[in-house]
């Protein structure tokens, strides 16, 4: 399902935003090494249900460069994937971690900023924190609490367009 509502508070220049959906995630062996490529080779493949995901925000422009969006979400999904390190350091360590699957309730608060000078210049910064309340486990193994991004893009006479993000 997906029901998404939209008001605008003034006219093209300040939008509020709410809405529900779900979707089911399918967790494969790629998926899951590209999150944390230190995982065992034989671990349980689950899919991910996001039964809910309740947001809402605010998006607008404070002028004709500068945009922003700040928003917050709340998801409940099951069997939401963990990394957690393997006990036996004999033979790896600690440097191998196995999947474990919870039902989660998840808190998102974040926000984005965009800078567009022209047709040549296009920055965007966005920032994410993440509240985590999880059923069995005893804290979110291995899921960021934060995470960060910077996207910058620069089209060099129409014909040529560069492109660099930076993560945290």
């Amino acid at each position: 399902p997906q029901l998404d509502f939209q008001y605008s508070l003034v006219e093209n220049i300040f939008y509020f935003y709410a809405g529900a959906t779900g979707d089911l995630q399918r967790n494969s062996f790629q998926k899951l090494t590209a999150e944390n490529p230190f995982i065992a080779s034989d671990i349980a493949l689950k899919n991910s249900n996001q039964q809910a995901k309740l947001f809402a925000g605010l998006r607008g422009a404070f002028s004709s460069k500068m945009t922003f969006n700040a928003h917050v979400s709340q998801s409940f999904i099951d069997n939401m994937p963990y990394y957690v390190n393997q006990i036996d350091t004999v033979t790896n360590a600690g440097n191998i971690f196995d999947v474990v699957y919870d039902k989660t309730s998840l808190l998102t608060v974040g926000g984005d900023l965009g800078f567009q000078a022209g047709r040549k210049l296009l920055l965007n910064a966005s920032a994410f924190y993440n509240f985590y309340s999880l059923d069995k486990q005893l804290a979110a193994w291995h899921r960021p609490a934060i995470t960060g991004k910077f996207t910058g893009k620069y089209n060099l006479k129409d014909k040529i367009i560069l492109t660099a993000d930076v993560y945290y």
